[in-house]
């Protein structure tokens, strides 16, 4: 990696690693805007690189998420009835897909219950972590 006529020391180019735009990982995740955002928001999704000021996502990353969500239920690539679509596959990274004013695809309903899955669980430990120190504070307070 490296930063090739930048005074400003960003990071300009991954070579042999292509990256996507914030929305084209959605797409290739298969996700929902709104999916994709609360997965950044509680640092489930993989994490997210600057790239001329704007954020880029690694395919070796999302492939890797993708993986770890399907196999929390037992689900793979191969030999298995599950198929991603072939509008989602065909993102390439170098050359995306011309895109209109709004984004039609409808997300992947695997991809979407997997995510929302992975949502709640860590919503939940954040809330069950809130209460313990919140309890151990209060315990201090009055003792």
């Amino acid at each position: 990696m490296h930063s090739a006529g930048s005074s400003t020391g960003r990071l300009i180019s991954f070579p042999g690693r292509p990256v996507l735009s914030r929305q084209d990982a959605v797409r290739y995740l298969g996700v929902s805007a709104t999916t994709f955002w609360a997965l950044r928001t509680l640092r489930c999704a993989p994490a997210a690189r600057m790239l001329d000021g704007r954020l880029v996502y690694r395919t070796e990353e999302l492939e890797q998420f993708k993986t770890s969500l399907m196999r929390t239920v037992g689900v793979g690539y191969s030999n298995s009835p599950y198929q991603p679509t072939a509008e989602r596959t065909a993102v390439h990274p170098l050359h995306p897909a011309p895109q209109a004013e709004e984004d039609t695809s409808a997300p992947d309903p695997l991809m979407q219950l997997l995510a929302r899955a992975t949502i709640r669980h860590r919503m939940i430990l954040l809330t069950f972590w809130s209460m313990i120190l919140t309890g151990g504070l209060c315990t201090l307070i009055l003792f």
